[in-house]
């Protein structure tokens, strides 16, 4: 069949859509990937069997019909009938077509278009293997299985197998490969609408290759010990409460992580969030938040999921107390050809990608971007999160007021105009030259900026006014801001130095600035002058940081034999942090500090048999403003085996130690109106104190008697010898200097964490379901504060339990239902009452609470039960999928924490809870192309 001309290359053609989504998509579309119009060609005879597109062809050629269809669509159809001996055109295509999942109609203007027939069923059929190592009778991970006719590819999973989908029913012919070892080639037959099986078994050999050529999707690195790490592209596109996709929010799916609600801080197995790290394509990003930290900071249209590498793991994953959350860029989604749009309540996401192909080498691109809705729809769950977390808090207020203008009577009338704006940008692109060599570089920039203007009206007592002091109420004018911004970016090159030995070098950059202020307005010279006058003495508090980081490094990785792989890695890092912060509490700190450090690792990977294998390594670290050097020894075992009498079972234990060199920790905010609760800051860890350090010890089970069913186990116990914190007893002691140092901020801690989970999961023919129960014991000191005694964690969480659900309705309509439920929370309070507050601050109501055991102040407990769905549909090229969800469904009354309010009698207080949304819609629309 002849297709319309196009005057640009075709190695151009591929990634024009992408560079020109709105000027020329009519164009792109119409040259390699529209429909096609039947032209005059010679053909073979009519009683031999041909491809589908070629008797197609010959009937508009016979007939002499405007025939349309897309090539695509007919490709791998054969068919032999006697076209010339049938008489109308009709009869001609029913004919043709009758073997096949596709139908016709006739359009006005008398065209016939062939289409897919929604009322046949599939004529499409997959397949299913095992691929195996002649040697050891042995699953053959990382396997390459392709169709020889077309460019369908996978790769075996650590359990050596595969599946294809979506294959025309018919005879294919499969290559499966290995480096090092024979290729095999075997024809298999696919049935309408089943599944074919098979196993092949590879004998390993030497061989030279000059070029290796991978033709495979998003293949999971992980073993089945820890396959339950793993968070898919699909899961991260869920809306989560705030109404958009959070890729935070979402990462709470995993065992033994969680997020303090509201906000979209991460803590690994009762750990604080400034124990463990975020990297993007292997680059530390600081402050992962976006919206004063209520949404994750990155679309997740522009990532390949998530991977947790939790308590023991391994000496090349670099430095960190409590575990490492992987995310990589996502160069080629499986349901994107050029683009995709999606819009919900919070913010407008965009993706395309595209290929490039010049002569040997070829280059994958995708740009992908979100931008907040807020001038345009404020969602009416971000905005009832800001209105009821930005309050003048009475309590906090009082406490920094003089003692005759205490604010009795509590604050009302308050009226907020809150203020959200964010984005953030990706880009990727990886160039393969063909023998292994590939060249890989990535970019992100995110911003963020959220406040509140508030108006407030406090009220005091009685005897606070009179005729010399003034009377009545005052209006308080504050304004309460956050923002920051973030930028990374890295390139690697990747490329074979021997036949056994691989090497790898990567650049980064990691830039990050966060700012907050809190400032009161113009007062009004009118009422309540004393008040006045104490105001006027407290007004404004501010927070800043500025880090900056530069790393190089380099990989080696060597294959010893089939059993033993060796890895080298070193690397060479620079950081600088600036560092601000005043409040009325602590004064005022300041500090500027360099960073050098120079790091090496290595690591075994030895087979043990046929079904366990041991990792063992250690990791060099030296500080050359120290004399130190830092050694971190780490081991794992691993046993896999698919053929027991149970089904598939794989187990892990591991553990070392850890630690962490820049050191990141938080300040609770003073601000009275602080939508975000505390400040986060990074900076090297200063040279009066040693680096925290953490002992691991882990351990999981993962059992699969069925290929739906699987069941994991965890446990997890880190002894912290030694922790840094916050000490704010001495940074708001009476003999500290007005301008103080970071060694000034922070004292040493200790604390100990233990806990485990359970995950049981389903996937097959009725839908697909899990089921999540994590325990976590979290305790540790904190310097000044509670008599140096261990106290639960605040943001620890003992029990959690999470239930998802997706039935699909039919090929259109999928329902999903989600519980999450939460018990236990400690720190009921907010956090600034345990940090500024204490026995001796007269707060303008009487007795506060006993903030010296902050685990009496236990919240009730979190329900949540959210529901979707989402309706998808095709039309041709064009994909289109909206979501509609109804979150917090019982509509229960989630109390986050809890503040004090003055009720206007002397010596009384009443405790306000601070509430999560309630029952809200939200709906999510997404075109893909």
């Amino acid at each position: 069949m002849a297709r319309p001309s196009c005057p640009m290359p075709t190695g151009w053609i591929r990634v024009f859509p992408s560079l020109s989504l709105f000027a020329g998509f009519f164009l792109v579309w119409s040259c390699i990937g529209g429909p096609a119009v039947a032209q005059s060609v010679d053909t073979a005879p009519a009683d031999t069997a041909a491809p589908l597109e070629e008797a197609l062809d010959r009937l508009a050629t016979h007939a002499e019909v405007s025939l349309v269809y897309d090539a695509k669509l007919v490709q791998g159809y054969y068919t032999d009938c006697p076209i010339r001996a049938i008489p109308s055109p009709e009869a001609t295509l029913r004919c043709v077509l009758r073997d096949t999942d596709l139908d016709f109609v006739q359009t006005s203007g008398g065209t016939y278009v062939v289409k897919t027939d929604v009322r046949r069923p599939s004529r499409h059929g997959s397949v299913t293997g095992l691929v195996k190592r002649a040697a050891r009778d042995a699953p053959l991970a990382n396997a390459h299985v392709e169709v020889r006719s077309g460019p369908t590819g996978t790769a075996t999973d650590q359990n050596g197998r595969f599946r294809l989908s979506e294959l025309v029913a018919g005879t294919h012919t499969l290559v499966v490969s290995h480096i090092g070892y024979e290729t095999k080639t075997v024809e298999i037959q696919v049935p309408p609408g089943g599944t074919t099986r098979h196993t092949f078994t590879l004998t390993s050999t030497s061989i030279a290759l000059d070029s290796v050529l991978v033709n495979a999707p998003k293949v999971s690195p992980l073993p089945p010990s820890r396959r339950h790490a793993r968070l898919s592209p699909e899961q991260l596109q869920r809306i989560s409460t705030t109404g958009t996709p959070s890729v935070a929010h979402a990462a709470s799916q995993l065992l033994g992580v969680t997020t303090d609600a509201p906000y979209a801080d991460l803590h690994m197995q009762g750990s604080a969030s400034s124990a463990h790290e975020v990297r993007l394509d292997g680059v530390p990003v600081r402050n992962p938040a976006a919206t004063g930290r209520l949404l994750g900071a990155f679309t997740p249209m522009a990532l390949d999921g998530i991977v947790a590498h939790k308590a023991g793991f391994g000496p090349l994953r670099g430095d960190a107390l409590s575990g490492i959350l992987q995310l990589e860029h996502d160069l080629q989604q499986s349901d994107t050809r050029y683009a995709t749009v999606q819009a919900d309540p919070v913010s407008l996401s965009g993706r395309t990608e595209g290929t490039i192909a010049l002569g040997r080498s070829s280059t994958q691109a995708m740009a992908a971007a979100r931008i907040g809705t807020w001038g345009v729809h404020q969602s009416y769950a971000l905005s009832q999160i800001i209105d009821t977390w930005s309050v003048l808090d009475p309590v906090l207020t009082a406490a920094q007021l003089s003692a005759d203008s205490l604010i009795t009577g509590g604050i009302t009338n308050q009226r907020a105009q809150p203020q959200s704006q964010f984005y953030d940008l990706h880009g990727a692109a990886r160039t393969e030259f063909g023998a292994g060599r590939s060249l890989y570089a990535s970019v992100y920039h995110g911003r963020s900026v959220l406040g509140a203007h508030l108006t407030s009206i406090p009220h005091t007592s009685s005897s606070n006014t009179s005729p010399s002091t003034g009377s009545g109420s005052v209006e308080i004018p504050t304004s309460d801001r956050y923002g920051w911004k973030n930028t990374t970016a890295q390139a690697s090159y990747e490329s074979p130095l021997t036949a056994r030995t691989t090497g790898r070098l990567q650049t980064s950059l990691s830039h990050y600035r966060a700012e907050s202020h809190f400032d009161l307005g113009e007062l009004p010279l009118r009422s309540n002058y004393r008040l006045l006058y104490a105001l006027s003495s407290v007004q404004g508090s501010s927070t800043s940081n500025a880090v900056t980081e530069m790393g190089l490094e380099g990989t080696l990785d060597i294959r010893l034999s089939e059993d033993e792989m060796l890895t080298l890695q070193g690397d060479f890092s620079s950081l600088r942090s600036r560092f601000h912060l005043t409040n009325a509490f602590v004064g005022r700190v300041r500090s500027t500090a360099r960073s050098t450090r120079l790091a090496a690792a290595g690591q075994v990977e030895l087979g043990l048999g046929r079904f366990t294998t041991v990792r063992g390594g250690v990791r060099l670290t030296s500080l050359p403003d120290r004399t130190a050097l830092f050694v971190e020894p780490r081991a794992a075992l691993r046993y896999h085996r698919t053929d027991t009498a149970l089904g598939n079972v794989a187990a892990r234990i591991g553990g070392g130690l850890y630690r962490k060199y820049t050191s990141q920790f938080e300040v609770a905010r003073d601000g009275t109106t602080a939508v975000v609760p505390t400040t986060k800051v990074w900076m090297p860890v200063p040279s009066t104190h040693q680096p925290p350090q953490a002992y691991h010890l882990s351990s999981s089970l993962t059992w699969a008697p069925h290929p739906a069913w699987s069941t994991t186990l965890e446990g997890y116990g880190k002894w912290k010898p030694h922790l840094l914190a916050v000490n704010y007893a001495s940074l708001q002691s009476e003999t500290a200097t007005n301008a103080r140092s970071p060694s000034d901020l922070l004292s040493a801690s200790r604390g100990h964490a233990y806990g485990g989970g359970l995950r049981l999961s389903y996937e097959g023919a009725w839908g697909r379901g899990t089921l999540r129960y994590a325990y976590s014991h979290s305790r540790r000191t904190f310097p000044g504060r509670f008599g140096g005694r261990l106290v639960p964690t605040p943001w620890n969480e003992p029990h959690r339990l999470m239930l998802n659900t997706h039935l699909p309705l039919n090929n259109v309509l999928t329902v999903a239902l989600k519980y999450t439920g939460t018990w236990g929370r400690h720190w009921g309070y907010q956090r600034a009452y345990y940090a500024y507050l204490d026995d001796g601050n007269d707060i303008g109501g009487g007795a506060p609470p006993d903030w010296n055991h902050p685990e009496r102040h236990r919240l009730p407990p979190l329900h949540r039960v959210d529901a979707n769905l989402t309706a998808s549909h095709s039309w041709g090229d064009v994909a289109v999928s909206g979501q509609i969800g109804l979150v917090n469904v019982l509509d229960h009354e989630n109390v986050a924490d809890w503040g004090l309010q003055p009720t206007g009698e002397p010596a009384e207080l009443t405790r306000r809870s601070r509430l999560l949304p309630g029952r809200r819609a939200v709906l999510s629309l997404e075109v893909t192309y």
